[in-house]
Order: C-alpha cells, then sequence, then structure tokens
C-alpha cells in the first residue's frame, strides 16, 4: 500500500509512491480535495456544492463516478461509505495532508494559498468554499503570526521580527496601526534601521498607490527613532559600555521623552522616570544618554547631581541647575538684543533675583529669601524657558537630595505637567524606598514609572568583549571566566577589560574594584562580617545548618537576622533549592574579595569542618551529591590523600553509570544533576585520573589508587571504543588486584574485558573471563547452592513458557538463596551481585553461540537472583528479561520477545539514566520490524537514537542507525536511508560490531541497487 501525499496549500498536487497523480476530470480532483479538508461528508452537500445546477438524479450519478474515480486511482481502502448518506477518509489509510501538517505545527501555513490556480469552471458554489477557507487561513495565518512575533520580540530575535512582520503586512499593506506597532517593536530591540526602511517602504508605498503621506502620529515615531538611531552608538569607546544590551531600556527612555507621551506594553505616559540597578550596574552613564536622546530630540536638558554628604544643605542639588539657568537667561537676553525683541524687564527681573540667589549680591535681600521666593524663581524661570522648547530635568542619586529640594521638584512637576516638564532621575536599588518616599506626590499621581537596569547577560557580555578586546572573540573559554567573574556587573566588567587591555589577560580584580568593595562592606558590623566570611568558604551558597557549624556562638534567630540585614543591603540572595533555603553572595567578586582577605587559619580550619560534616553525611545516606562538596573542602584545607580517596570514589560510580548500559549504584544519584554544578566536566576528570594512575611510589595505599585509576581510565576508553588503550589500563588493572588481593577490584576488570569481547563479538574471550569470573564469585556461596545453580541451568526445561513476571526465586523449579545477618549478610549480597551478573553475561555467550535453552535458564536464574537482592538491583533484572527477550526474537517469535523487552522498559525507565535504555528500545524497535510492525519499529527507534545520543553512549548507536537505514528503504524513502547508512558507517568503524556490518553491508547492497533502478529511469526520460 503506497503512501498518499496530497497538497492543499499552492498549486494542489498529489503523490503516490514518488509519482505524481491526475484525475481524468476536475470535479473528481475537487471532491477529493473537499474530502481531504472535510474528512466526513454526506452525499447532499458535495452534490450542492459540485453539481448544483443539475438534476438529483444526475448528481448523484456523478457522484458515484467521482467516488469510483478517486478509488480506482489512489486504491479502494482510500475512502469509506455509509450507504446513501455519507463518505469518509479511511484513517488507517498511509494518506498524508500538508493542510492537516500546517495546521498542528503552524509553520506550513506561511507564503501559500489554498488551491492556488485551481479553477473550476461555472461552479460557483465551490469557488465560495474555497474562498472561505482562504479567509480562514488568511485570518489563521495572521494570529499565529502575531503570536510568534511578539515571541520574537520576547526573544529579541530581530530575523523572525522581519519574518513574521512581512507575513502580517503582505495580509494588510495599507494598515498605520500595525507599521506603528512593527516600528516600536524593531525600536524595542535595537532594530532601528529596519524600523527606519519600514516607515520608508510605506512612505513610497502610498504615495506611489494613493498619492497619500503617511500619518502625523507616524512620522513623530519616525523622527523618534531615527533621533534616538543618531544618539545611541555603543562603538569603541569604554565610556559608552553600560550601553551594550541597553536597546530595550533606552526606547523607553526615548518613548518617555515623547511630547504627547507613548504608551506602550512595557511603558505608560508618565512625568518622571525613574532608573533604579545595584551599584556598578551604569546608572549614572545611562542618564547621560537619556540626556542625549532628549537633547536630539530638541529638549532643554538640566543636570544635577546628589550626594550622600550634601543631604542636609538645603537646595544644594539646584545649585548646578540655577547656574546653567542663569547662562542661559543672559545667553538669550543677548539674542534678543541683537534682535531688538521686547520682553527685556522680565528677562533683567528674572536675571537679577537668580544672580541674587547664586552670588549673594543682594545683601539684605537675599538674606531674606524664603522657600516661597525660590520656588517662584523656579517657576518664573522654567516657565519662560518652556516658551521655546520643553524641558528635561535630570537627577542622579536622587535618593540623597533634602527635603527641601524634592519639595521644590514636586511642586515644579505638578505645575508644569509632563507637557512642559520632565524628570529623569537615578536611585540605587539599596536606597529604591527612600527615593520613592522623595517622590510621593508624584507617585500618588500614577505620575513615575520604574526603569530597572539588570546585569549584563552572558551574551551582552561576549558582545562588549568582542567590541573592546576582538582578540578574545574565539576564546570562549575565557569569555565564560570573565563573566563569571564580573556577574555580568558594568563596573565590575569595565574595569577587568581595562586590567585586560593594560596586562593581558587577567582575572585579578583592579585597585579601584577592590576600592568599591571595601566601601561597600565598611558599615558591616563585626557579627555581619563573620557571616560573610563563613559564606565565602562555600563553592556557590550555604544553609542555614552549614553557618550554625561554623558560627556556634551565634543562635540561629540571631543568625537569620543577620543574614536578613545583608540581604537588605544586597549582599547576598536567598536561594530556593525545592523547599530549603540556601544564601549566596550577589556577586562573586565580593565572595573572593572576603574569602581572601581572611587569615589561612581560620579559612582552613571552615573547611575542615565542613570536609568532615560532608563525609558523615555522604557515608550515612549514601547521597552521590555530597562527594565533589567533600573534595572540594578537603582539597581546600590541603588533605590531598582524602581528597584523592574521594574523588575516586565519586569517578567511579560516575562512570559506572555514564560507561555500563545496565549499572549497579552503590550511591543515590537521584540529583546527580546537582551534584555535576560543581564537577569539573569528563575531559578534566579524566585528565586528573592520569595524573593520579602516574604517581611515584609503591606503598599500598599509592597501588590501590592506581588500581582505582587504571579501571576507570579503562573502562571509559572501553566504552568509547578506544580499545587498545582501555585493554592496556585494564591488564594493569588485573596485575595490581591479584598484588592486593582485591577480588572484588579483579572481577569488575574480568568484566570489562567481557563487556569488550560483546563490543566486538570476540566470543572466546567472552567465554574465558565468564568462567573465571564465575567460578571466583560462586566461591563466596554454598556448595550447594552452587551445584543447585548449576544443575537448574544443565537439566531445566528448554522452554519455560513462563512471562517476563515469573522471574522470581523459587518459581519454575528454580533454587531460592539463604540469608544471613550483619557482616555475613553484606559479603553474601557482594556475592551474589557477583554471581547474578556472570550468569547472565554467561546467558548472553549461550545465546550467542545457539544455545538458547541453556542461555534462557542461565537468564531466568540471573534475574532471580537481582530481584532476591532488592529494587537496587532493577538494571540487573532488566538485563536478563532484555536477553530473554534476544532468545525470542531469534528464535523467530518477535511478539514474545516484545514483551519481555518492555517488561525490561519498565524496570527503569524511571531512573535518572541507564544507558541500557536505549537498547532496549532498539531491540523493541527490531522485533515490531521482524513482527510487520513498521510504525512501531520506527518510533522504537528513533527513541533509541534521542536516548543514546542524549547520554553521550555510541555503542548500540551504531546498529540502530543501520536499522533506520533499513526501515526507510522499506518505506521507499532512500534519500533518509543514506543519511542513516553514512551514519551507521562512521560508529561502525569504531565500534566493529559484527553483526551490525552485516546489517550495513546489506543496506549498501540495497542502496545500490536503488541508485542502479534511478540511473535507469533516468536514461529512459532523456531516450524519449
Amino acid at each position: 500500500m503506497k503512501e498518499i501525499s496530497v497538497h492543499l496549500l499552492g498549486n494542489p498536487e498529489i503523490w503516490a509512491g514518488g509519482e505524481k497523480i491526475s484525475f481524468p476530470y476536475k470535479k473528481a480532483e475537487a471532491f477529493f480535495y473537499y474530502l481531504c479538508v472535510k474528512k466526513k461528508v454526506s452525499r447532499e452537500e458535495v452534490i450542492c456544492l459540485l453539481w448544483g445546477d443539475e438534476d438529483e438524479t444526475t448528481g448523484k450519478k456523478k457522484l458515484r463516478d467521482a467516488v469510483y474515480q478517486v478509488k480506482r486511482i489512489l486504491g479502494k481502502e482510500v475512502l469509506f461509505t455509509w450507504g446513501h448518506t455519507e463518505i469518509a477518509l479511511n484513517p488507517e489509510f498511509p494518506l498524508k495532508t500538508d493542510w492537516d501538517e500546517a495546521s498542528e505545527n503552524g509553520e506550513g501555513l506561511w507564503g501559500a494559498g489554498f488551491l492556488e490556480h485551481f479553477y473550476i469552471k461555472n461552479c460557483y458554489e465551490f469557488e465560495e468554499w474555497t474562498q472561505e477557507v482562504r479567509r480562514r487561513l488568511s485570518e489563521k495565518q495572521a494570529q499565529l503570526a502575531r503570536e510568534r512575533l511578539k515571541e520574537a520580540a520576547g526573544r529579541n530575535d530581530a530575523a523572525m521580527l522581519q519574518k513574521y512582520g512581512n507575513i502580517l503586512l503582505s495580509g494588510d499593506p495599507y494598515n498605520e496601526e500595525l507599521y506603528f506597532e512593527l516600528m516600536n517593536l524593531y525600536a524595542q530591540n535595537g532594530s532601528y534601521t529596519m524600523a527606519i526602511r519600514l516607515y520608508s517602504d510605506l512612505q513610497k508605498l502610498l504615495l506611489e498607490e494613493l498619492d497619500e503621506k503617511p500619518s502625523r502620529r507616524l512620522t513623530e515615531l519616525f523622527h523618534r527613532i531615527y533621533t534616538m538611531k543618531e544618539a545611541v552608538s555603543c562603538e569603541g569607546a569604554m565610556a559608552e559600555l553600560p550601553f551594550v544590551g541597553r536597546k530595550r531600556e533606552l526606547y523607553r527612555v526615548n518613548c518617555f521623552l515623547a511630547e504627547e507621551g507613548v504608551e506602550t506594553e512595557s511603558a505608560k505616559s508618565v512625568g518622571c522616570m525613574a532608573v533604579s540597578g545595584e551599584n556598578g550596574s551604569g546608572k549614572t552613564a545611562f542618564l547621560e544618554q537619556g540626556a542625549r536622546l532628549a537633547a536630539g530630540n530638541g529638549m532643554l536638558v538640566l543636570k544635577s547631581s546628589c550626594y550622600k554628604q550634601g543631604e542636609e544643605f538645603y537646595l544644594s542639588p539646584w545649585n548646578d541647575i540655577f547656574q546653567e539657568l542663569y547662562q542661559l537667561v543672559a545667553k538669550d537676553g543677548e539674542a534678543k538684543e541683537e534682535g531688538k525683541a521686547g520682553g527685556e524687564s522680565r528677562r533683567e527681573e528674572l536675571k537679577k533675583n537668580l544672580s541674587c540667589f547664586l552670588n549673594g549680591s543682594g545683601g539684605e535681600e537675599v538674606s531674606r529669601m524664603t522657600y516661597p521666593m525660590v520656588e517662584k524663581l523656579a517657576l518664573d524661570l522654567l516657565e519662560f524657558l518652556t516658551e521655546k522648547s520643553r524641558i528635561l530635568l535630570v537627577f542622579d542619586d536622587i535618593q540623597w537630595m533634602d527635603s527641601m529640594s524634592c519639595q521644590l521638584l514636586n511642586r515644579l512637576l505638578h505645575l508644569l505637567g509632563r507637557e512642559k516638564l520632565l524628570l529623569l532621575c537615578s536611585m540605587s536599588r539599596e536606597e529604591e524606598a527612600r527615593a520613592m518616599g522623595a517622590l510621593e506626590p508624584v507617585l500618588l499621581r500614577d505620575g513615575v514609572e520604574i526603569l530597572r537596569l539588570s546585569p549584563f547577560t552572558r551574551e551582552e557580555t561576549d558582545e562588549l568583549i568582542r567590541k573592546y578586546l576582538p582578540e578574545l572573540s574565539g576564546e570562549e573559554e575565557k569569555k565564560a571566566e570573565i563573566y563569571r567573574a564580573t556577574d555580568g556587573n558594568a563596573f565590575f566588567l569595565k574595569e577587568l577589560l581595562n586590567l585586560i587591555r593594560e596586562k593581558g589577560y587577567t582575572l585579578e580584580k583592579s585597585r579601584r574594584t577592590n576600592y568599591v568593595i571595601q566601601a561597600r562592606l565598611s558599615g558591616l558590623s563585626a557579627r555581619e562580617r563573620d557571616v560573610l566570611g563563613a559564606m565565602s568558604v562555600f563553592p556557590e551558597k550555604a544553609g542555614v545548618e552549614e553557618l550554625e557549624l561554623l558560627l556556634p556562638d551565634t543562635d540561629r534567630l540571631s543568625l537569620l537576622r543577620v543574614l536578613e540585614s545583608l540581604q537588605e543591603r544586597f549582599l547576598i540572595r536567598e536561594v530556593l533549592v525545592g523547599w530549603n533555603v540556601h544564601y549566596q553572595f550577589v556577586h562573586r567578586v565580593f565572595q573572593e574579595y572576603v574569602c581572601e582577605r581572611q587569615s589561612n587559619g581560620k579559612r582552613m580550619l571552615y573547611h575542615q569542618m565542613l570536609a568532615a560534616c560532608y563525609e558523615e553525611a555522604a557515608a550515612q545516606n549514601r547521597r552521590a551529591a555530597l562527594l565533589p562538596l567533600v573534595i572540594y573542602h578537603y582539597e581546600h584545607c590541603h588533605n590531598q590523600i582524602k581528597a584523592c580517596q574521594y574523588r575516586i570514589e565519586w569517578l567511579k560510580e560516575y562512570y559506572t553509570l555514564i560507561n555500563e548500559n545496565f549499572p549497579v549504584l552503590h550511591w543515590s544519584l537521584s540529583d546527580l544533576d546537582e551534584s555535576l554544578r560543581v564537577t569539573p566536566p569528563a575531559d578534566e576528570m579524566i585528565r586528573l585520573a592520569g595524573e593520579l594512575v602516574g604517581l611515584e611510589g609503591n606503598t599500598e595505599e599509592i597501588r590501590r589508587m592506581k588500581l582505582e585509576m587504571n579501571y576507570i581510565r579503562g573502562r571509559y576508553d572501553i566504552a568509547h571504543g578506544n580499545y587498545s588503550q582501555g585493554l592496556s589500563h585494564i591488564e594493569e588493572g588485573i596485575r595490581l588486584s591479584r598484588e592486593l588481593s582485591d577480588q572484588r577490584m579483579l572481577l569488575s576488570c574480568y568484566k570489562q574485558q567481557i563487556f569488550y569481547g560483546i563490543q566486538v563479538e570476540d566470543l572466546e574471550r567472552v567465554e574465558t573471563y565468564t568462567e573465571i569470573g564465575l567460578s571466583l564469585a560462586a566461591e563466596g556461596l554454598d556448595r550447594e547452592e552452587r551445584l543447585s545453580a548449576e544443575q537448574w541451568i544443565e537439566q531445566g526445561p528448554s522452554d519455560t513458557g513462563q512471562s517476563p513476571e515469573d522471574i522470581s526465586p523459587g518459581k519454575g523449579g528454580m533454587p531460592g538463596w539463604a540469608k544471613g545477618t550483619g557482616t555475613e549478610e553484606k559479603r553474601r549480597r557482594e556475592c551474589l551481585e557477583e554471581f547474578g551478573t556472570f550468569l547472565r553475561l554467561r546467558g548472553w555467550y549461550n545465546l550467542h553461540t545457539g544455545q538458547y535453552g541453556r542461555a534462557e535458564r542461565a537468564l531466568r536464574l540471573a534475574g532471580a537472583v537481582f530481584e532476591g537482592l532488592g529494587n537496587e538491583y532493577g538494571a540487573g533484572q532488566a538485563a536478563c528479561l532484555n536477553y530473554i527477550g534476544d532468545v525470542y526474537r531469534l528464535r523467530g517469535q518477535p511478539d514474545r520477545a516484545v514483551s519481555f523487552y518492555k517488561e525490561a522498559i519498565g524496570l527503569v525507565e524511571k531512573e535518572p539514566v541507564i544507558i541500557g535504555l536505549g537498547q532496549f528500545y532498539a531491540n523493541t524497535g527490531q522485533a515490531l520490524y521482524q513482527s510487520g510492525d513498521k510504525e512501531g519499529a520506527e518510533q522504537y527507534l528513533k527513541m533509541a537514537a534521542s536516548y543514546l545520543r542524549k547520554n553521550g553512549c555510541i555503542w548500540g548507536l551504531e546498529r540502530v542507525e543501520a536499522c533506520l537505514a533499513l526501515l526507510f528503504l522499506e518505506q521507499g524513502d532512500p534519500e533518509r536511508a543514506k543519511e542513516h547508512y553514512r551514519t551507521g558507517r562512521e560508529l561502525s568503524d569504531k565500534i566493529r560490531n559484527p553483526q551490525t556490518r552485516k546489517i550495513l553491508e546489506t543496506v549498501g547492497l540495497r542502496l545500490k541497487e536503488e541508485e542502479k533502478k534511478t540511473e535507469g529511469k533516468e536514461g529512459k526520460k532523456t531516450a524519449l
């Protein structure tokens, strides 16, 4: 049954098995298209749609013929008919339409109309239907494009903004509101050129088509954006550092400065904009940029700064402004005198009053100048100047403004209104409440908008480095280190980049940075300094319990009060991990500064206390997440032996999970992702392991460390196909295990020899090490148990007929296992674990040598061993079920095999990471392919490929790629088959698995046959 592909968007086409299908007449084709959209129709509606001008008998006859033509051309199963009433598409028939796919994901809707250039003469009802579908399609396109436009704006994605903006404009090219919205979005995202170009396109369109001009509102927006483009420049100078990535914020300032005010989703029409941010975020420079924008818009800008030292001196921030006002009035007077204009008396009076206020030249008059007189003077001056232009007042650090200055400012804003006077000010995040109190009268009238400057993102930091230090553009690790060191703070970033430019690459703190940190910490109490000192030794965050351990003289309530005080100063912040509250420094540079200035003795003592605490906790609950913390603190108190021991423990457990298909874990890894945050990456861990292998000395402790590291390195290399190097490490591990009489590690090294043999199907190696390992593991069991197990494997039924859930001790005649107590029980569990593992590996060997009965019995017995050991051995039990599934698949019973595979999947699917799950998916896919379920096979094989890639496992992935190539060949898709074939070949050359090579050889031959067929068809066409 060939798959049918129907294209309804654009020029309609029907394809079956790679060939284009044609209908003998258009109404039969139109009927099929109508059915593809509706899925189920009544005969009456189709007759009315296509043969409405015919009588009923003729219409029914022609519909029957159309149904016949569809079935004849596409297949009888394509349609269902219910008597004489309804017709429907068969949902089980392999038919796909671009209409359905586009409706699901939306992407296919762009740029194509419904049934374009498909027309039936004198069939008006069908034409009306197609027009209605096109209208709905256009509405859906516009709705979807608007949603995607908002998403693109949120991501600051200029390319997607342009794409979806063009889609909206293509459907409504004269809508000025749409142009206004798009220009605003472009400008908010810093794409000023795109906004200007959009205005130019509209201007040209209106002039050519309608001989009109854009509206005044749109023209004003154009001028604002053009002014902003000219005023904002981020290239080059470090003075403009904070404006890399501040495009949205600056556009909000631009909207705020507009004469009539512009209300957008992110801004409202107000008379005051307050810029808030942490120290060093670039607030002062941002105000300077806002002042430049205002000047570019023709506004008069008056600037002043407030200082903490001057908050007790009344009207001190206004002195600079009155000085500038005096110069402006004097300059305006000279211009008027040259122009012989009137109003001289008013100007002279203002000039005289200003001079009295500034220079004290009025004698007793000045001494008697009261607040109402100052307010009147300021109001008169500003009213006089606003006759020509609007005014922007700019105050930096407004939280330090004295009360009289605040009163004057609020009064002026109220009396003059935003039409004449605007206020742009900055305030520190720590003093935001105080600043808002000063502006309370304006705040109560809803006249204040707060704009918060956040630290730079990683992308913005990279942009700045690229512009200021282009030689570091390709140094990804160095750029990441710069961002980690500064946390995106503009001041720290600027200082560090200056230092790098001066000295070369370094992460040290500049003198100015140290002064700023020192000033921030200068007002702290002794207890607050102690808490910060304790927090500074943690790699990331600290819990209250750990801080109590380091600060035993501080009770919990007092400690929480200190932590709250430090949060109010924005030195630390709360971090929630589940329901647990932790604390960390807001900036890494503060943490480093505090840590560096503690005595070495105190630092080492803190690290020793924390290392011992985490070590005890790790031993109690076996949480692997604690191991990196134990390692970190032992390293920082210079206890290298302990650090190495725990690093080895962590490496063993980590790579057991990563490199083994069916791991038996001795630590809880449910929070593995959390622990990896303070763990070096794999390459770094392997490098450290290599250093430990090279340690000099022959003490038992050093030899044991070398044994562990050789085992870890060997296992890692074998899993990644580096066989010669991996086997060399394992052979060394076997030698050291025998020297140290370490039976557990010796068995582990034997297993790696077996795993290598499995990967390359070296059956002789598998048999040799399996039998040696099984004998060694069985030494810890009772003689009767060993004999009972061997007897059951040799003499048990060849086909038990049991279902997957019947693997339990005692079932089907299988032996049970006695339990001991205390130390004896622990030793027995270890022996049973190894015995079960080697028994499973013997089952694999029997399976691949065609001894299916012995294989199944060995695997069932191994599964019973693992089940008896408990839930933590679920991966081992699942592996046995998987291999039993292989037994039935190779016996030609794929349906039964699938039941075992799915049972295995169910056992481990909820585990954190089990690499073998990818193998289970792959085997299920193979069995479903064997049973003829191609759709199910594709689903499971794709799941296997995704899972194996996600977890970095290449063993087994080559087989999945080979099977997918074979599957797509069966489905008539040679191009996708080639793609998977190439990937499978690349992986197979490294893994060298014979079974996979056979599958790939089959695929290669079939692909060559397909190519010959294609060349033959093309040759015939050329001849014709």
